[in-house]
């Protein structure tokens, strides 16, 4: 409960407002772009093959939009954007393979918007997977996604798949169960229309033994076998896995593997909307007949936070001996799994670290600390980034200081902050730690409750407050004289303060920061307003360089100060200024002001943030918004 009002006084002091830019003030110099969209984060419905020494993923959904992009990677580590636009457009719920030495695009549904896509019947081959060729522009079959394709006996097959209209119809009622082959990519011949199994979407179809097997989909938890990709038998009929849909399956190790998935369907009541019902699985099974299925693993993907990762829908490929599953959604419309496993067993799994070379845009606490912005990124759900301390002296070029290191927790890093030649943090809501190095984190007490620290004349400013409900508002303040070993009350329960929770020492005073209201003290116990009404709407950053006080307000304006009270606007409405920023910070380094801004997307509240995990710089020296060296990743 601590923590919910806590967040709740934070959130009150970061409200932000709009404001008309005016050309009257410098211009902002980006430094670094945000977290590289190219990064297979957050993705699903997308395609995965391995080819030409390298991997590929083709298309998907991105919150809250489709992409046509194509994303390559070497290693499945360090990845780039091999087209941005392809000729294809945007594509979901399509089949990507390697046939005859090239990679092979077939059907699925393209859009801009989840209201309204189309459906394909094309196909489109690429020998270098740049440059696309549309082999056929309607083939004979009809359009459709989240259908199986596979090579077999030199032929290109697809079997089955759905023809709903919109995503909120009922895949089952818009299935199909036709089989489809063709030599070439261009001439296609029906080998039936109406297969033994009945129609399905979202199932898979290997080739094991010299047979094909078609395993699941549409929520079903069958098994069928065919010697010639025609005549089908069924060999189970309920296997001890759960029936689902959009599941991975692969061949290792002499054995077939099924992994993950989801069993949903739209459900209406009383005339309203078709709505979707899902239970996601993050179970590995494994058969050597299709008949006895053996489970190997449940919660295959753990991440440092011990929870486990379901998905569905997620892009997965052999590359040689190895299985890989990329990113996929955990449940309906939260695509929220970010991580990349591999197996080479199909029992042991290995979490993917990716090369990322900055790491904005991702959930991050920063502070200053020896010439340095230090950011540590957050183990939050199932974070892009691992746990991570990174460094950089200009924000645009970032070094690795500690990742995944044995005391380097791998949950959360509050508000870190530099004081008497060391790393501060408060971890896990009250532990007060510090580290010479971001690796080794040595504890050094337990805060009296959920709050902040301030270093100010020398000494630990510990703040603390909670907004009730109802009721006044409680603010306490602890005060430590021996580099937070001990804690001294200084204020408690006084009922009608409300500090912000931007705060910053200055000249001998710590200012609290509000929505238009300055208040300052030098014993934490007296805050006579300093200023009422400030000239800015919102105070959203603060930080102190040159002997001055600086304000970064909630409309992206620029103030300082020599002492607190008089204030001067420095610059008007900064380019990358627009309303419901997401969390800013604004650091002083090395004679510079740093902007940097955060994550990308919250899916936990579904709210997209426009600023997206940039920095830009102030040079105070020239007294202009300089430019400095992009380094994107």
């Amino acid at each position: 409960m601590n923590r919910i009002r806590f967040l709740v006084v934070l959130i009150s002091a970061m409200t932000f407002s709009a404001s008309t830019a005016s050309a009257a003030y410098p211009s902002w110099q980006q430094v670094a772009q945000p977290a590289a969209d190219w990064y297979p984060y957050y993705l699903q419905h997308a395609a995965a093959v391995y080819f030409n020494d390298s991997f590929w993923i083709i298309g998907g959904e991105v919150t809250p939009a489709y992409q046509p992009m194509i994303r390559r990677s070497p290693n499945g580590t360090t990845w780039e954007k091999a087209v941005a636009n392809p000729p294809f457009g945007s594509r979901f719920g399509h089949c990507l393979l390697v046939f005859n030495n090239k990679l092979w695009l077939i059907g699925g549904a393209g859009s801009n918007s989840f209201a309204d896509f189309q459906l394909k019947n094309d196909v489109w081959s690429s020998t270098n997977g740049t440059s696309w060729t549309r082999v056929v522009e309607s083939a004979p079959w009809t359009p459709r996604l989240d259908h199986a394709a596979i090579v077999f006996g030199g032929k290109l097959w697809i079997f089955g798949g759905s023809q709903a209209p919109h995503q909120n119809v009922s895949l089952d009622d818009t299935s199909v169960n036709d089989i489809w082959y063709s030599s070439n990519g261009t001439d296609w011949t029906r080998a039936t229309a109406s297969a033994a199994w009945p129609a399905r979407s979202g199932h898979q179809v290997v080739s094991y033994n010299g047979h094909l097997w078609l395993i699941g989909g549409s929520n079903k938890n069958d098994v069928w076998r065919s010697d010639n990709g025609t005549d089908w038998t069924q060999i189970a009929s309920s296997c001890t896995w759960a029936g689902r849909r959009g599941h991975s399956v692969t061949v290792l190790n002499g054995k077939m593997w099924i992994v993950g998935g989801a069993f949903y369907k739209f459900e209406t009541s009383q005339g309203s909307s078709p709505e979707p019902y899902y239970t996601t699985y993050n179970d590995v099974y494994s058969s050597t007949d299709g008949a006895a299925w053996n489970k190997e693993a449940s919660g295959a993907w753990l991440n440092p936070s011990g929870s486990w990762s379901n998905r569905y829908n997620c892009a997965s490929c052999m590359a040689g001996s190895t299985f890989w599953a990329f990113p996929g959604p955990s449940q309906y419309g939260m695509p929220k799994t970010t991580r990349t496993w591999k197996t080479s067993d199909g029992v042991s799994w290995t979490y993917v670290l990716w090369d990322f070379k900055t790491p904005l845009g991702v959930t991050n606490t920063v502070c200053v600390h020896n010439s340095k912005i230090w950011l540590f990124t957050h183990e939050i759900g199932d974070a892009i980034l691992p746990p991570t301390a990174f460094s950089t002296t200009d924000a645009g070029h970032w070094t690795v200081q500690a990742r995944d290191a044995d005391s380097y927790d791998p949950l959360t890093h509050d508000y870190p902050f530099s004081f008497n030649g060391k790393l501060w943090q408060i971890n896990r809501g009250t532990g007060l730690q510090n580290s010479t190095d971001a690796t080794t984190w040595t504890a050094v007490s337990e805060l009296p409750e959920m709050g902040f620290v301030i270093p100010h004349q020398n000494q630990l400013w510990f703040v603390h407050q909670v907004l009730g409900l109802v009721g006044p508002i409680q603010t306490l303040i602890w005060v430590s004289t021996d580099s937070g070993k001990t804690w001294t009350p200084k204020l408690e329960r006084a009922h009608s303060l409300l500090l912000s929770t931007l705060m910053v020492s200055f000249n001998g005073r710590m200012y609290s920061f509000g929505a238009t209201v300055i208040s300052s003290s030098t014993d934490a116990v007296n805050w006579p307003i300093t200023v009422n009404p400030t000239p800015w709407t919102g105070a959203a950053a603060a930080t102190v360089n040159r002997s001055r006080l600086w304000v970064l307000s909630g409309t992206g304006e620029l103030w300082s100060s020599p002492n607190g009270a008089t204030w001067t606007k420095e610059s008007g409405p900064a380019p990358w200024f627009k309303a419901n920023l997401p969390p800013i910070r604004l650091l002083s380094l090395n004679g510079s002001l740093y902007y940097l801004s955060n994550q990308k997307y919250d899916y936990i509240y579904n709210v997209s943030y426009p600023a997206i995990g940039e920095a830009w710089r102030f040079d105070m020296k020239n007294g202009v918004w300089s430019k400095a060296w992009l380094n994107c990743r």
